[in-house]
């Protein structure tokens, strides 16, 4: 135990090994109780890689391996045989298990991404003042922070006077750390929350969840203003066989700091992303979506939600289980502008947002050999060209482009369908005259305003 004062010390470890006498050879090894830290060069472990043969994690014992978000190393814990946790292991974490891997317990990667302020390189997974998704500080302004983004955008800070990160990573091989949220410095300091960590489990065999796995960011405090939330980070399963009726998956938003003048903005939720041969959980469609949950934090503009993805690669399947799934055009899927599947399904409360860039005229391409199926309450959200075999959009389903198209005071090129200010269709602004702004054109002529012209029809109707 550790001792008693101020603050306690904490509890050391306890933990003995089962060996086979005439190989010397180590058989099983218990963690038995306390706080077991491997350090990467330890007797276990070469090149942070520390490696077993059987892992048994007994309830009230709890492992941690060292990491270092400075540098985006993540420790790999690695078992040639089978892994039961029951009780805990704490921090971010990549377990390697060539037999099962059973948890009863729980895995946590709770608030081990990126601190206040910083976030992740999308190479080297490094945190830093300049990496992506970081919620906006407030400088020397009298303002709260903005929540981090990763699965999707931070929320902005009170009134807007701070931006939310954004969204970033590829949501079908997640496996960066979330984002910190901004920090308001005015007067007392509301510090931005640490993003969620990453969690990935590799299993040749079973991988049975009944217990709790979470990346989930932490939140912001509450100074004069508060600090903006941390973002989730990441969870990413390879699996055998997916398995486990009432264990809890989670990489959600912290909260922005909760004050009487201005509250932070929330985090972003992480992302959560499954792939296996096969499962042995029932009515998958109905359970799946209740053991999962990416939420966006609370706050004075709440965080974005994230995703979740399965795959079945038995099946050649990609379900879209719930959030909002941002694909980018250097995703694992894609290949110059064109996502390829074999078969998609989107199922109720998950949005899949193809990335396009009205800059360049780009468009991404949805193609499936297979089929697409847009269930009920799933939602396409962006510009896209679905290119499929055969596509089934249920009652309550949707496919949507709206407001994904030029901004104002812009309109395409004919040619190559770049936005610019010098494009077809723009409706006229005022200048500095007393005058309302016109309609844009396209299909028909767009409204006249008072002294001013409504942009003018182009394009084919063929």
């Amino acid at each position: 135990n550790g001792g008693w004062g101020s603050n306690y010390g904490q509890n050391g470890s306890v933990i003995i090994e089962d060996i086979i006498i005439a190989t010397s050879t180590f058989e099983t090894t218990y963690f038995v109780e306390g706080n077991s830290y491997p350090p990467s060069d330890s007797v276990k472990c070469i090149a942070n890689t520390c490696s077993f043969s059987d892992v048994e994690i007994w309830s009230g014992s709890t492992l941690r391996p060292v990491n270092s978000t400075g540098t985006g190393a993540i420790m790999t814990i690695a078992s040639s045989g089978d892994m039961n946790v029951d009780g805990t292991i704490s921090g971010s974490m990549i377990l390697d298990v060539s037999g099962n891997l059973n948890v009863d317990g729980t895995l946590s990667a709770n608030a081990r991404g990126c601190s206040r302020d910083n976030g992740p390189d999308t190479t080297t997974n490094a945190c830093s003042g300049g990496g992506f998704g970081i919620g906006q500080d407030t400088g020397d302004g009298n303002y709260s922070g903005a929540g981090g983004g990763h699965g999707g955008n931070g929320g902005n800070g009170y009134r807007g006077y701070t931006t939310g990160g954004a969204y970033y990573g590829d949501p079908f091989d997640p496996l960066l750390f979330g984002s910190g949220g901004g920090t308001s410095t005015y007067s007392t300091d509301g510090y931005g929350g640490t993003g969620g960590g990453i969690v990935r489990l590799d299993v040749d065999g079973t991988f049975t969840n009944n217990g709790t796995i979470s990346a989930n960011g932490d939140n912001g405090t509450a100074g004069y203003n508060g600090g903006g939330g941390g973002a989730g980070g990441s969870i990413n399963i390879t699996a055998g066989i997916l398995a486990g009726d009432i264990g809890t998956y989670s990489a959600n938003g912290g909260s922005g700091g909760n004050v009487y003048i201005g509250d932070g903005g929330g985090g972003a939720g992480g992302k959560i992303y499954a792939s296996y041969a096969t499962t042995s959980i029932t009515n998958l469609e109905t359970n799946f979506p209740t053991y999962t949950q990416v939420s966006g934090g609370w706050g004075s503009n709440y965080g974005q939600n994230g995703s979740v993805i399965i795959e079945d690669t038995t099946s050649d399947t990609i379900y879209f289980v719930e959030g909002n799934s941002y694909v980018s055009l250097d995703s694992t899927k894609c290949v110059v502008n064109t996502c390829s599947f074999a078969n998609i399904e989107l199922w109720n409360g998950a949005i899949f947002y193809p990335e396009s860039n009205i800059g360049t005229g780009t468009i991404m391409t949805v193609a499936t050999s297979g089929d697409l199926n847009v269930k009920n309450g799933g939602v396409i959200s962006g510009n896209m060209t679905l290119n499929v075999s055969n596509m089934n959009i249920e009652s309550g389903g949707i496919i949507r482009a709206n407001g994904a198209g030029c901004s104002r005071g812009n309109g395409p090129d004919i040619t190559t369908n770049a936005c610019s200010g010098g494009g077809l269709g723009i409706g006229q602004g005022t200048g500095n005259g007393n005058y309302s702004a016109a309609g844009a054109g396209h299909g028909g002529a767009g409204g006249n305003g008072i002294g001013t012209l409504g942009g003018s029809t182009y394009g084919s109707e063929c």
